[in-house]
């Protein structure tokens, strides 16, 4: 692996899981956290684990553009942003969820998608959503909680909004693309199940409610509405993502076979333009 890893955490020193995944797997990785949190987190993982935001109370929007910030300035092209709530990374295969090797996981996806110049966000499904899957990836869908960012792009995550579908929505109106990995997908935490995170803090009251209104108000041209699903609002996007995956390609210099064991064979016209051929081949 090649990029940095960041997880903004608040509030989950004991219980936050996708530091335990990651040091199994013995992968380095930043804990982004507020000052007033940070003798916690680093009494647990040491300090070469965590980062000390400058400011307490900002918001998720602050940390995540703090640790766009820190890995732009470190040289590095592209960094991963990863949710505190997620418990690993599974491979399908035959129809089944098998768990993989972290790593080499990883290290597949940054060398997969470092091929073109155009991605601006890559990040793995959730596995809710991964059994509707048709292809091994698809381009210019929602990515979130688990995703690389292109440094060099000008996009800021915005608060008191959906930050994660506002940043999708500047990507791709801004002409790049995303990429989100069906072939492989996270395994995490359902939201606001755990305490702690914006669970405690915006999330709070009507806190979600406001948050996919002033979304919406952004981006009143994608976002159609608001509905409750049982548990929290979200916002309804209507054909948002079924039409942006009908746009844009991505660009790369060299052809390649994509084989895939789950999916098979998939030529490049079938997911994304121009005619070309390309590779996307792990072993478990």
């Amino acid at each position: 692996m090649k990029y940095p890893i960041y997880i903004p955490s608040k509030g989950r020193a004991e219980i936050a899981q996708t530091p335990m995944f990651l040091r199994d797997a013995d992968i380095p990785f930043r804990l982004v956290v507020e000052p007033d949190e940070y003798e916690a987190y680093m009494t647990l993982y040491g300090a070469d684990y965590v980062l000390q935001l400058p400011k307490s109370g900002q918001g998720l929007s602050y940390s995540r553009n703090f640790c766009k910030k820190h890995a732009t300035v470190s040289g590095a092209k592209r960094h991963w942003q990863i949710d505190d709530n997620v418990k690993g990374i599974y491979r399908m295969n035959k129809g089944k969820g098998i768990k993989t090797d972290t790593a080499s996981a990883m290290t597949l996806l940054e060398e997969f998608v470092d091929r073109y110049s155009n991605v601006g966000l890559a990040g793995l499904r959730h596995q809710a959503f991964v059994r509707f899957a048709t292809k091994p990836f698809e381009i210019n869908q929602q990515v979130y909680s688990f995703y690389m960012i292109l440094n060099e792009m000008p996009f800021n995550f915005r608060d008191h909004l959906i930050e994660d579908t506002d940043m999708n929505l500047q990507v791709i109106t801004g002409g790049w693309c995303t990429i989100l990995f069906n072939a492989y997908y996270m395994m995490k935490t359902a939201s606001q199940t755990m305490s702690g995170g914006n669970t405690d803090s915006e999330y709070i009251g009507d806190g979600t409610w406001k948050r996919a209104k002033r979304l919406q108000l952004f981006w009143q041209d994608y976002v159609k509405g608001i509905k409750y699903n049982g548990n929290k609002y979200v916002c309804d996007m209507g054909r948002t993502w079924s039409d942006f995956g009908k746009l844009g390609y991505l660009k790369k210099s060299c052809p390649f076979l994509f084989d895939d064991e789950e999916f098979g064979s998939v030529r490049c016209e079938e997911v994304v333009k121009p005619n070309e051929d390309f590779c996307f081949n792990h072993k478990i």
